[in-house]
């Protein structure tokens, strides 16, 4: 005789893993400066408009003149000037090129530097001359428009 079929359950058994729970995001954030808020209505003083301030650079543009008087009592008169703002302007401008532009640390320079510079400034608004001048010394060389500045 032939076998019979015998209904066999084709069931299979799946195994299911079950998911992970999920980590908790962490948000961090990169260190900050904290804020600084605009103050509003306080009109206090500002820097550098105080009195103490002023006395100080009074005194240094005054050592730096009497530095200059100095100086130029000292100096030979063959110092060598630029023609339109004369010895004290030549000193006026060497000594601000030395101070700001080169960084020359000498005592008083700077002070020297801003009372030739009021110098030269004052003699020229109130004789239309600088003291050392190219013209002044030589006589007018120059002719024309030039020979008015």
């Amino acid at each position: 005789m032939a076998k019979r079929k015998t209904a066999h359950a084709k069931t299979q058994i799946v195994r299911m893993t079950t998911p992970r729970p999920v980590a908790p995001i962490i948000r961090v954030s990169a260190p900050r400066a904290p804020t600084h808020h605009k103050k509003k209505g306080h009109h206090g003083r500002r820097r550098g408009h105080s009195k103490g301030n002023l006395q100080k650079r009074m005194m240094a543009v005054a050592l730096g003149g009497l530095a200059w008087g100095f100086l130029e009592k000292h100096l030979p008169a063959t110092l060598p000037t630029v023609p339109v703002i004369g010895k004290t302007g030549t000193v006026a401008l060497a000594a601000y090129l030395l101070v700001d532009k080169m960084h020359v640390k000498i005592p008083y320079l700077e002070d020297i530097a801003m009372a030739t510079a009021v110098l030269a400034a004052y003699e020229y608004g109130s004789t239309g001359k600088v003291a050392g001048d190219f013209d002044a010394v030589h006589g007018s060389v120059m002719g024309g428009v030039a020979s008015q500045f």
